[in-house]
Protein backbone atom coordinates (compact mmCIF):
# COMPACT_ATOMS: atom_id res chain seq x y z
CA UNK A 1 0.00 0.00 0.00
CA UNK A 2 1.26 3.44 -1.19
CA UNK A 3 1.43 6.22 1.32
CA UNK A 4 4.01 9.18 1.19
CA UNK A 5 4.06 12.81 0.92
CA UNK A 6 2.15 12.59 -2.63
CA UNK A 7 -0.01 10.35 -1.21
CA UNK A 8 -0.77 10.60 2.31
CA UNK A 9 -4.51 10.48 3.62
CA UNK A 10 -5.73 14.43 2.85
CA UNK A 11 -7.79 14.33 6.44
CA UNK A 12 -7.10 16.15 9.14
CA UNK A 13 -8.00 13.95 12.46
CA UNK A 14 -7.66 15.42 16.58
CA UNK A 15 -4.74 13.10 17.75
CA UNK A 16 -5.51 11.76 21.29
CA UNK A 17 -1.74 11.70 23.29
CA UNK A 18 -1.52 8.09 24.45
CA UNK A 19 1.10 8.37 27.67
CA UNK A 20 -0.85 7.31 30.21
CA UNK A 21 -1.50 9.93 33.34
CA UNK A 22 1.41 12.13 32.15
CA UNK A 23 -0.78 14.87 31.48
CA UNK A 24 -2.78 14.53 34.23
CA UNK A 25 -0.57 13.53 37.07
CA UNK A 26 2.56 15.55 38.77
CA UNK A 27 6.50 14.57 37.37
CA UNK A 28 7.38 11.03 39.36
CA UNK A 29 10.01 11.96 42.09
CA UNK A 30 13.09 10.56 39.99
CA UNK A 31 12.20 10.19 35.84
CA UNK A 32 11.87 6.44 33.94
CA UNK A 33 13.55 7.21 31.01
CA UNK A 34 10.83 4.15 28.89
CA UNK A 35 7.65 5.33 30.97
CA UNK A 36 8.32 9.14 31.32
CA UNK A 37 10.68 10.72 28.75
CA UNK A 38 10.31 8.22 26.09
CA UNK A 39 6.61 8.71 25.00
CA UNK A 40 7.05 12.24 24.88
CA UNK A 41 9.87 12.18 22.43
CA UNK A 42 8.08 9.68 20.29
CA UNK A 43 4.45 11.99 20.34
CA UNK A 44 6.15 14.77 19.84
CA UNK A 45 9.67 15.23 17.84
CA UNK A 46 10.72 12.18 15.98
CA UNK A 47 8.59 13.48 13.16
CA UNK A 48 11.37 15.87 12.70
CA UNK A 49 14.23 14.63 14.10
CA UNK A 50 13.83 10.48 13.61
CA UNK A 51 15.83 8.03 11.78
CA UNK A 52 15.13 9.32 7.97
CA UNK A 53 14.43 12.86 8.71
CA UNK A 54 17.38 14.75 10.79
CA UNK A 55 16.19 18.40 10.89
CA UNK A 56 19.57 20.54 12.37
CA UNK A 57 20.98 17.19 11.83
CA UNK A 58 20.16 16.31 15.12
CA UNK A 59 17.91 12.76 15.53
CA UNK A 60 16.02 11.34 18.28
CA UNK A 61 15.01 8.15 17.47
CA UNK A 62 17.25 6.11 19.80
CA UNK A 63 18.63 7.21 23.31
CA UNK A 64 22.13 6.65 21.32
CA UNK A 65 21.08 9.46 18.87
CA UNK A 66 19.53 11.72 21.48
CA UNK A 67 22.75 12.17 23.00
CA UNK A 68 24.60 13.31 20.07
CA UNK A 69 25.07 17.24 18.71
CA UNK A 70 23.33 17.91 16.12
CA UNK A 71 24.69 20.14 13.00
CA UNK A 72 25.08 23.21 15.69
CA UNK A 73 28.06 20.92 17.83
CA UNK A 74 25.87 22.38 20.94
CA UNK A 75 25.23 19.70 23.65
CA UNK A 76 21.30 18.16 23.14
CA UNK A 77 21.94 16.31 26.33
CA UNK A 78 24.32 18.11 29.25
CA UNK A 79 23.26 15.11 32.06
CA UNK A 80 22.76 17.29 34.93
CA UNK A 81 22.60 20.54 33.56
CA UNK A 82 19.30 21.23 31.53
CA UNK A 83 20.02 24.81 31.13
CA UNK A 84 22.48 23.91 28.74
CA UNK A 85 20.88 21.38 27.11
CA UNK A 86 19.68 21.97 23.99
CA UNK A 87 16.92 19.78 24.20
CA UNK A 88 15.58 21.64 27.16
CA UNK A 89 16.61 25.06 25.95
CA UNK A 90 14.56 25.28 22.93
CA UNK A 91 11.09 23.49 24.24
CA UNK A 92 11.06 26.72 27.03
CA UNK A 93 12.57 29.04 24.05
CA UNK A 94 10.77 32.52 23.84
CA UNK A 95 11.36 32.42 20.20
CA UNK A 96 8.64 31.06 18.11
CA UNK A 97 11.06 30.34 15.34
CA UNK A 98 13.68 28.86 17.43
CA UNK A 99 10.79 27.18 19.94
CA UNK A 100 10.33 23.11 19.29
CA UNK A 101 8.45 21.49 18.29
CA UNK A 102 8.51 23.46 15.97
CA UNK A 103 5.30 25.29 14.39
CA UNK A 104 3.53 23.42 17.13
CA UNK A 105 2.19 24.27 20.34
CA UNK A 106 4.59 24.52 23.31
CA UNK A 107 4.46 21.64 25.28
CA UNK A 108 2.51 21.43 28.12
CA UNK A 109 4.33 22.44 31.47
CA UNK A 110 4.46 18.82 33.14
CA UNK A 111 6.03 17.30 30.01
CA UNK A 112 8.89 20.02 30.14
CA UNK A 113 9.38 19.65 33.61
CA UNK A 114 9.85 15.91 33.25
CA UNK A 115 12.52 16.36 30.79
CA UNK A 116 14.33 18.84 32.72
CA UNK A 117 14.48 16.85 35.59
CA UNK A 118 15.39 13.69 33.73
CA UNK A 119 18.59 16.00 32.53
CA UNK A 120 18.83 16.98 36.10
CA UNK A 121 19.01 13.90 37.30
CA UNK A 122 22.04 12.93 34.96
CA UNK A 123 19.93 12.12 31.70
CA UNK A 124 19.91 8.61 33.28
CA UNK A 125 18.11 5.21 31.40
CA UNK A 126 19.35 2.01 33.34
CA UNK A 127 19.02 -1.40 31.82
CA UNK A 128 17.88 0.84 28.41
CA UNK A 129 19.94 -0.35 25.09
CA UNK A 130 20.79 3.00 23.47
CA UNK A 131 20.65 1.32 20.01
CA UNK A 132 17.17 0.39 20.38
CA UNK A 133 14.25 2.61 18.38
CA UNK A 134 12.27 4.46 21.52
CA UNK A 135 9.26 2.85 19.86
CA UNK A 136 10.39 -0.62 20.51
CA UNK A 137 11.75 0.33 23.99
CA UNK A 138 8.21 1.40 24.94
CA UNK A 139 6.24 -1.60 23.35
CA UNK A 140 2.98 -1.82 21.70
CA UNK A 141 0.75 1.42 22.35
CA UNK A 142 -2.50 1.08 23.68
CA UNK A 143 -5.24 3.18 21.10
CA UNK A 144 -8.37 5.16 21.98
CA UNK A 145 -11.76 4.00 20.96
CA UNK A 146 -13.00 4.32 17.37
CA UNK A 147 -15.37 7.59 17.24
CA UNK A 148 -18.92 6.55 17.79
CA UNK A 149 -20.19 8.50 14.78
CA UNK A 150 -17.47 10.40 11.75
CA UNK A 151 -18.36 13.78 10.89
CA UNK A 152 -17.02 12.72 7.47
CA UNK A 153 -16.01 9.65 5.74
CA UNK A 154 -12.01 8.87 5.87
CA UNK A 155 -10.16 7.73 2.76
CA UNK A 156 -9.43 4.61 2.67
CA UNK A 157 -6.45 2.27 1.87
CA UNK A 158 -7.43 -1.38 3.45
CA UNK A 159 -10.13 -3.61 2.29
CA UNK A 160 -10.55 -7.58 2.11
CA UNK A 161 -12.93 -10.02 1.37
CA UNK A 162 -14.13 -12.65 4.20
CA UNK A 163 -12.65 -16.34 3.22
CA UNK A 164 -16.57 -16.97 2.46
CA UNK A 165 -17.28 -13.34 0.45
CA UNK A 166 -19.77 -12.51 1.88
CA UNK A 167 -18.53 -9.86 3.83
CA UNK A 168 -16.06 -7.20 3.67
CA UNK A 169 -13.22 -5.61 5.81
CA UNK A 170 -12.25 -2.01 5.40
CA UNK A 171 -9.98 -0.02 7.34
CA UNK A 172 -11.34 2.43 9.27
CA UNK A 173 -10.51 5.32 11.86
CA UNK A 174 -8.93 3.48 14.37
CA UNK A 175 -10.76 0.46 13.89
CA UNK A 176 -11.77 -2.37 11.13
CA UNK A 177 -15.49 -2.07 10.07
CA UNK A 178 -17.19 -5.17 8.57
CA UNK A 179 -19.97 -4.85 6.12
CA UNK A 180 -22.09 -7.32 4.42
CA UNK A 181 -21.69 -7.74 0.70
CA UNK A 182 -24.67 -8.55 -1.03
CA UNK A 183 -26.65 -5.48 1.53
CA UNK A 184 -24.16 -2.93 2.71
CA UNK A 185 -25.18 -3.31 6.04
CA UNK A 186 -22.77 -2.76 8.93
CA UNK A 187 -22.16 -5.87 10.41
CA UNK A 188 -19.31 -4.83 13.02
CA UNK A 189 -16.90 -3.28 14.18
CA UNK A 190 -13.65 -3.95 16.11
CA UNK A 191 -11.86 -0.73 17.43
CA UNK A 192 -9.30 0.44 19.86
CA UNK A 193 -6.33 0.12 16.55
CA UNK A 194 -4.01 2.35 15.14
CA UNK A 195 -5.33 5.26 13.82
CA UNK A 196 -5.12 4.44 10.07
CA UNK A 197 -5.30 1.09 8.77
CA UNK A 198 -3.23 0.24 5.95
CA UNK A 199 -3.68 -3.40 5.27
CA UNK A 200 -5.90 -6.26 5.94
CA UNK A 201 -5.82 -9.91 5.42
CA UNK A 202 -7.39 -12.58 6.94
CA UNK A 203 -6.83 -15.30 8.61
CA UNK A 204 -9.70 -17.40 8.98
CA UNK A 205 -13.54 -16.41 9.50
CA UNK A 206 -12.91 -14.54 12.54
CA UNK A 207 -9.57 -13.39 12.54
CA UNK A 208 -7.46 -10.30 11.15
CA UNK A 209 -4.41 -9.26 10.45
CA UNK A 210 -3.74 -5.60 10.13
CA UNK A 211 -1.30 -2.65 9.37
CA UNK A 212 -1.64 0.93 10.41
CA UNK A 213 -0.47 3.53 12.73
CA UNK A 214 0.85 6.93 12.26
CA UNK A 215 2.99 8.43 9.61
CA UNK A 216 6.47 8.83 11.15
CA UNK A 217 5.87 8.42 14.76
CA UNK A 218 4.59 4.86 15.42
CA UNK A 219 3.33 1.74 13.81
CA UNK A 220 2.02 -2.13 13.96
CA UNK A 221 0.81 -5.51 12.90
CA UNK A 222 -1.70 -6.52 15.15
CA UNK A 223 -4.13 -9.33 14.91
CA UNK A 224 -8.15 -8.55 15.52
CA UNK A 225 -10.63 -10.86 16.11
CA UNK A 226 -13.84 -10.02 14.56
CA UNK A 227 -16.54 -11.61 17.17
CA UNK A 228 -14.10 -9.71 19.87
CA UNK A 229 -14.52 -6.44 18.21
CA UNK A 230 -11.43 -6.02 19.43
CA UNK A 231 -7.35 -6.48 18.61
CA UNK A 232 -5.95 -9.91 20.12
CA UNK A 233 -2.49 -9.41 19.87
CA UNK A 234 0.54 -7.53 18.39
CA UNK A 235 2.99 -8.95 16.07
CA UNK A 236 5.34 -6.42 15.90
CA UNK A 237 6.01 -2.39 16.15
CA UNK A 238 7.46 -0.04 14.09
CA UNK A 239 8.99 3.41 14.74
CA UNK A 240 6.88 4.63 11.42
CA UNK A 241 3.26 3.48 9.99
CA UNK A 242 3.32 -0.04 9.10
CA UNK A 243 1.96 -0.31 5.55
CA UNK A 244 1.40 -3.24 4.38
CA UNK A 245 1.22 -7.07 5.38
CA UNK A 246 1.57 -10.99 4.34
CA UNK A 247 0.33 -14.26 5.60
CA UNK A 248 2.27 -17.37 4.03
CA UNK A 249 0.64 -19.53 2.20
CA UNK A 250 0.75 -22.16 5.42
CA UNK A 251 -0.76 -19.73 7.84
CA UNK A 252 2.10 -19.67 10.28
CA UNK A 253 3.94 -16.84 9.46
CA UNK A 254 3.29 -12.92 9.03
CA UNK A 255 5.32 -10.64 7.38
CA UNK A 256 4.49 -6.65 8.01
CA UNK A 257 6.31 -3.72 5.89
CA UNK A 258 6.87 -0.46 7.02
CA UNK A 259 7.05 2.94 5.46
CA UNK A 260 10.95 3.08 7.26
CA UNK A 261 11.84 0.65 4.64
CA UNK A 262 12.05 -2.38 7.44
CA UNK A 263 10.40 -5.72 7.05
CA UNK A 264 9.92 -7.70 10.22
CA UNK A 265 8.54 -11.82 9.57
CA UNK A 266 7.03 -13.02 12.86
CA UNK A 267 5.89 -16.63 14.01
CA UNK A 268 1.81 -15.88 14.13
CA UNK A 269 0.78 -18.10 17.10
CA UNK A 270 3.73 -16.87 19.92
CA UNK A 271 4.77 -13.45 17.92
CA UNK A 272 8.29 -14.93 18.13
CA UNK A 273 10.09 -12.39 15.78
CA UNK A 274 11.65 -14.73 13.07
CA UNK A 275 13.58 -12.23 10.77
CA UNK A 276 14.38 -8.35 9.98
CA UNK A 277 15.67 -6.81 7.05
CA UNK A 278 16.15 -3.30 6.20
CA UNK A 279 17.30 -3.07 2.72
CA UNK A 280 15.45 -0.69 0.71
CA UNK A 281 16.46 2.86 0.34
CA UNK A 282 12.50 4.17 0.53
CA UNK A 283 9.53 3.61 1.78
CA UNK A 284 7.72 -0.27 1.49
CA UNK A 285 4.63 -0.02 -0.33
CA UNK A 286 3.44 -3.66 -0.77
CA UNK A 287 4.48 -6.87 0.42
CA UNK A 288 3.60 -10.89 -0.65
CA UNK A 289 4.73 -14.38 0.13
CA UNK A 290 4.79 -16.51 -3.06
CA UNK A 291 2.51 -18.72 -3.16
CA UNK A 292 4.69 -21.85 -2.36
CA UNK A 293 6.42 -20.03 0.38
CA UNK A 294 9.84 -19.98 -0.72
CA UNK A 295 9.67 -16.15 -1.40
CA UNK A 296 8.73 -12.96 0.67
CA UNK A 297 8.96 -9.57 -1.84
CA UNK A 298 8.39 -6.07 -0.53
CA UNK A 299 7.88 -3.44 -3.24
CA UNK A 300 9.03 0.39 -2.81
CA UNK A 301 9.23 3.84 -3.92
CA UNK A 302 12.75 3.01 -4.52
CA UNK A 303 11.70 1.44 -8.20
CA UNK A 304 12.89 -1.70 -6.98
CA UNK A 305 11.56 -5.29 -5.55
CA UNK A 306 13.47 -6.83 -2.43
CA UNK A 307 12.98 -10.60 -2.43
CA UNK A 308 14.09 -12.74 0.58
CA UNK A 309 14.60 -15.76 1.43
CA UNK A 310 11.25 -16.70 3.57
CA UNK A 311 12.89 -18.70 5.98
CA UNK A 312 15.80 -16.44 7.71
CA UNK A 313 14.89 -13.22 5.59
CA UNK A 314 18.08 -13.52 3.33
CA UNK A 315 18.17 -11.02 0.15
CA UNK A 316 17.20 -13.23 -2.47
CA UNK A 317 17.71 -11.27 -5.26
CA UNK A 318 16.74 -7.69 -6.50
CA UNK A 319 14.23 -7.22 -9.22
CA UNK A 320 15.26 -3.87 -11.36
CA UNK A 321 12.30 -4.15 -13.85
CA UNK A 322 10.43 -1.49 -13.17
CA UNK A 323 14.03 0.40 -12.94
CA UNK A 324 14.86 0.21 -16.36
CA UNK A 325 16.04 2.16 -19.28
CA UNK A 326 15.90 -0.23 -22.62
CA UNK A 327 13.74 -1.43 -25.01
CA UNK A 328 9.83 -0.57 -25.25
CA UNK A 329 9.29 -1.29 -21.74
CA UNK A 330 11.40 1.18 -20.03
CA UNK A 331 10.96 3.65 -17.56
CA UNK A 332 12.24 4.40 -13.85
CA UNK A 333 8.63 4.63 -11.55
CA UNK A 334 7.97 3.63 -8.04
CA UNK A 335 6.27 -0.02 -7.14
CA UNK A 336 3.29 0.06 -5.54
CA UNK A 337 1.55 -3.20 -5.57
CA UNK A 338 2.07 -7.24 -5.71
CA UNK A 339 0.61 -10.39 -5.80
CA UNK A 340 1.87 -13.97 -5.50
CA UNK A 341 1.72 -15.31 -9.33
CA UNK A 342 0.39 -18.95 -8.47
CA UNK A 343 3.75 -20.40 -8.38
CA UNK A 344 7.31 -19.16 -7.04
CA UNK A 345 7.20 -15.43 -9.11
CA UNK A 346 5.45 -12.64 -8.31
CA UNK A 347 3.15 -9.45 -10.47
CA UNK A 348 4.19 -6.33 -9.81
CA UNK A 349 2.85 -2.43 -11.00
CA UNK A 350 3.38 0.61 -9.95
CA UNK A 351 4.28 3.86 -12.10
CA UNK A 352 4.95 3.45 -15.69
CA UNK A 353 2.05 1.68 -18.25
CA UNK A 354 2.34 -1.84 -17.51
CA UNK A 355 1.94 -4.81 -15.36
CA UNK A 356 5.13 -7.14 -15.13
CA UNK A 357 5.00 -11.13 -14.29
CA UNK A 358 8.46 -12.48 -13.09
CA UNK A 359 10.33 -15.06 -11.27
CA UNK A 360 13.07 -14.26 -8.81
CA UNK A 361 15.07 -17.34 -9.95
CA UNK A 362 15.71 -15.95 -13.31
CA UNK A 363 15.75 -12.53 -12.00
CA UNK A 364 18.97 -14.05 -10.04
CA UNK A 365 20.19 -15.16 -12.71
CA UNK A 366 20.24 -11.91 -14.74
CA UNK A 367 21.84 -10.10 -12.31
CA UNK A 368 24.90 -8.82 -12.80
CA UNK A 369 27.37 -5.85 -12.20
CA UNK A 370 26.51 -1.71 -12.91
CA UNK A 371 28.33 -2.04 -16.49
CA UNK A 372 26.58 -5.18 -18.32
CA UNK A 373 22.98 -5.21 -16.28
CA UNK A 374 20.75 -3.20 -18.52
CA UNK A 375 21.99 -4.48 -22.03
CA UNK A 376 21.74 -8.72 -20.28
CA UNK A 377 18.02 -7.63 -18.73
CA UNK A 378 16.94 -6.72 -21.64
CA UNK A 379 18.63 -9.26 -24.64
CA UNK A 380 18.33 -12.24 -21.55
CA UNK A 381 14.67 -10.75 -19.60
CA UNK A 382 12.14 -13.55 -18.37
CA UNK A 383 9.62 -10.70 -17.46
CA UNK A 384 6.02 -10.76 -19.57
CA UNK A 385 4.45 -7.41 -19.55
CA UNK A 386 1.13 -6.54 -19.69
CA UNK A 387 -0.17 -2.73 -20.77
CA UNK A 388 -2.78 -1.92 -18.31
CA UNK A 389 -4.57 1.50 -19.83
CA UNK A 390 -4.12 3.42 -17.08
CA UNK A 391 -2.93 6.84 -16.78
CA UNK A 392 -1.26 7.78 -13.73
CA UNK A 393 -0.16 5.54 -10.98
CA UNK A 394 -1.41 2.53 -10.05
CA UNK A 395 -1.80 1.75 -6.56
CA UNK A 396 -3.39 -1.41 -5.91
CA UNK A 397 -4.11 -4.80 -7.67
CA UNK A 398 -6.04 -8.07 -7.11
CA UNK A 399 -5.50 -11.12 -9.09
CA UNK A 400 -7.91 -13.82 -10.38
CA UNK A 401 -6.61 -16.60 -12.01
CA UNK A 402 -4.43 -15.40 -15.20
CA UNK A 403 -6.31 -11.72 -14.87
CA UNK A 404 -5.15 -8.86 -13.37
CA UNK A 405 -7.42 -6.15 -11.82
CA UNK A 406 -5.85 -2.98 -11.40
CA UNK A 407 -6.78 0.77 -10.49
CA UNK A 408 -5.00 3.91 -8.84
CA UNK A 409 -4.78 7.80 -9.60
CA UNK A 410 -7.29 8.08 -12.41
CA UNK A 411 -10.05 6.33 -10.68
CA UNK A 412 -10.75 4.01 -13.08
CA UNK A 413 -10.48 0.10 -12.29
CA UNK A 414 -9.14 -2.20 -15.24
CA UNK A 415 -8.98 -5.71 -15.88
CA UNK A 416 -6.18 -6.40 -17.67
CA UNK A 417 -5.54 -10.48 -19.05
CA UNK A 418 -1.74 -11.59 -18.35
CA UNK A 419 -1.48 -14.30 -20.46
CA UNK A 420 -2.42 -12.82 -23.65
CA UNK A 421 -2.19 -9.42 -25.30
CA UNK A 422 -6.07 -8.75 -25.68
CA UNK A 423 -6.39 -5.15 -24.56
CA UNK A 424 -7.62 -3.89 -21.23
CA UNK A 425 -10.82 -2.64 -19.96
CA UNK A 426 -12.61 -1.02 -17.56
CA UNK A 427 -14.87 -2.46 -15.65
CA UNK A 428 -15.47 -0.09 -12.58
CA UNK A 429 -15.03 4.02 -11.98
CA UNK A 430 -14.70 6.18 -8.86
CA UNK A 431 -14.59 9.81 -8.97
CA UNK A 432 -10.74 9.90 -7.06
CA UNK A 433 -7.82 7.95 -6.22
CA UNK A 434 -8.51 4.65 -5.47
CA UNK A 435 -6.34 2.76 -3.03
CA UNK A 436 -7.46 -0.48 -2.38
CA UNK A 437 -8.43 -3.33 -4.39
CA UNK A 438 -9.52 -6.88 -3.72
CA UNK A 439 -11.45 -10.16 -4.84
CA UNK A 440 -13.60 -12.89 -3.28
CA UNK A 441 -12.08 -15.97 -2.87
CA UNK A 442 -14.56 -17.52 -5.50
CA UNK A 443 -13.22 -14.88 -8.20
CA UNK A 444 -16.41 -13.24 -8.68
CA UNK A 445 -16.42 -9.84 -6.63
CA UNK A 446 -14.24 -6.88 -6.63
CA UNK A 447 -13.82 -4.20 -3.79
CA UNK A 448 -12.65 -1.31 -4.42
CA UNK A 449 -12.00 1.61 -1.85
CA UNK A 450 -10.18 5.42 -2.12
CA UNK A 451 -10.05 8.97 -1.18
CA UNK A 452 -13.73 9.19 -1.32
CA UNK A 453 -14.26 6.82 1.41
CA UNK A 454 -16.97 5.19 -0.50
CA UNK A 455 -16.67 1.07 -0.81
CA UNK A 456 -17.79 0.16 -4.17
CA UNK A 457 -18.50 -3.75 -4.95
CA UNK A 458 -18.19 -4.97 -8.31
CA UNK A 459 -19.34 -8.43 -10.13
CA UNK A 460 -16.15 -9.34 -12.14
CA UNK A 461 -18.26 -11.42 -14.72
CA UNK A 462 -19.45 -7.69 -16.09
CA UNK A 463 -23.25 -8.70 -15.59
CA UNK A 464 -23.67 -5.16 -13.68
CA UNK A 465 -22.08 -2.22 -12.41
CA UNK A 466 -22.10 -3.26 -9.11
CA UNK A 467 -23.02 -1.12 -6.06
CA UNK A 468 -20.98 1.47 -3.87
CA UNK A 469 -21.71 3.20 -0.34
CA UNK A 470 -20.13 5.52 2.25
CA UNK A 471 -18.18 2.60 3.92
CA UNK A 472 -18.13 4.74 7.61
CA UNK A 473 -20.41 5.19 10.20
CA UNK A 474 -21.76 8.57 9.33
CA UNK A 475 -25.13 10.15 8.84
CA UNK A 476 -25.37 9.33 5.07
CA UNK A 477 -23.70 5.79 5.83
CA UNK A 478 -27.37 4.07 4.49
CA UNK A 479 -26.17 1.79 1.92
CA UNK A 480 -27.05 3.30 -1.87
CA UNK A 481 -26.81 0.86 -4.35
CA UNK A 482 -26.30 2.31 -8.09
CA UNK A 483 -27.09 -1.34 -9.74
CA UNK A 484 -27.84 -1.32 -13.47
CA UNK A 485 -28.24 -4.02 -15.55
CA UNK A 486 -26.87 -4.55 -18.58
Amino acid sequence: MIFDIKHAFRIVAALTLTIGSLAQAPARAEQNFVQDIAPIVVKNCIACHGERTALGGYRMHTLEAMMRPGASGRSSVAARDAEHSLVYSRMVSTDIDKRMPQGGEKLPPVMINAIRMWINEGAKAPGVDPKVPLVKLMGPRSHPAAPVTYSAPPPLAAVAFSPDGNTIATGGYREVLIWNRATGALVKRAGGLPERIRAIQWLNADQLVIAGGIPGEYGEAAVVSVKAGRRTGVLTTFPDVASSVAVSPDGLRVAAGCADGSVVCTELATAKPLWTSKVHADQITGLAFSANGQFVASTGRDKVVKVYDATDGTLYTTYNGHNRNNGRYRGQAPVFAIAPDGTAGFVTVGGGQWIQTWNPEKAKAETGDAGDMETRFFTQGHTRYAEHGLSGDVFAMAIVGTTAYVAGESGSIQKVNLASDEKSKEVGKQVDWIYGLAASPDGKWLAAVGFKGVLQVIPTDGTTTGTAWVAAPVASSAPKPRTKQK
